[in-house]
């Protein structure tokens, strides 16, 4: 029986590796009607995706979720992940993610206040950091150093492999969906985050780049 099961696992994971999903893209398509395809294939992408290690499960599908503009579910998912972290690094669980949640938050917050992005976010990114730990808050200054630009550039790279073309393969639209991801998360949060950390790191530390210190050489 138990080999029965795990054939019939494995030949739904097969299916859903093999699977073409909808997906048509057009050159020069705008960022709006973008935001709508993407959300629209990580909307299928996420009930077909299976995976039996539970922090490789949480660590892909939240990325997804965002995507598909399932923001409570996003974050609900980082918590399963800061769940599993907390039982050998307690101090620093809370900071896994701290990027993705303070992005998904503000999603949720422009819904509730109709506020813009860029009013909303700094008040939850402030009301989050301050509620991490001092171990998790200096976890959480390592999350921010992607560089946008670069993101950008890979994603566009990979979104032309599909341009022109009706459907994507399952592992090309989890790929396409991640790089998304990552791409519009940290272009909305690096303008903020970024010099709040070196404001930051202003008042922790003093700097001085005229100053000479002698050493033994």
């Amino acid at each position: 029986m138990r080999k029965i099961i795990l054939l019939v696992l494995l030949a739904g994971n097969l299916n859903s590796f093999a699977q073409k999903i909808p997906f048509a893209i057009e050159d020069n398509i705008d960022s709006t009607a973008l935001s709508i395809r993407m959300k629209a294939l990580a909307t299928r992408v996420i009930p077909l995706y299976k995976e039996s290690n539970p922090d490789d499960f949480f660590e892909n599908v939240f990325r997804y979720q965002i995507v598909a503009q399932q923001y409570k579910e996003a974050i609900s998912s980082l918590d399963s992940i800061r769940a599993l972290v907390a039982k050998s690094a307690p101090k620093e669980a809370n900071a896994i993610g701290f990027q993705f949640e303070t992005f998904a938050a503000t999603k949720m917050q422009q819904a509730q206040k109709n506020l813009p992005f860029n009013e909303a976010y700094p008040i939850v990114f402030n009301t989050l950091y301050n509620a991490l730990t001092p171990e998790a808050q200096s976890a959480a200054t390592s999350y921010f150093g992607a560089d946008p630009v670069q993101l950008k550039e890979s994603f566009y790279k990979l979104l032309k492999q599909h341009t022109g073309k009706d459907s994507i393969d399952f592992e090309d639209a989890r790929a396409l969906t991640r790089t998304y991801n990552s791409y519009v998360v940290y272009s909305r949060i690096i303008p903020f985050a970024k010099p709040f950390f070196a404001e930051r790191e202003k008042k922790e530390f003093i700097i001085e780049d005229s100053v000479l210190i002698k050493t033994r050489d």
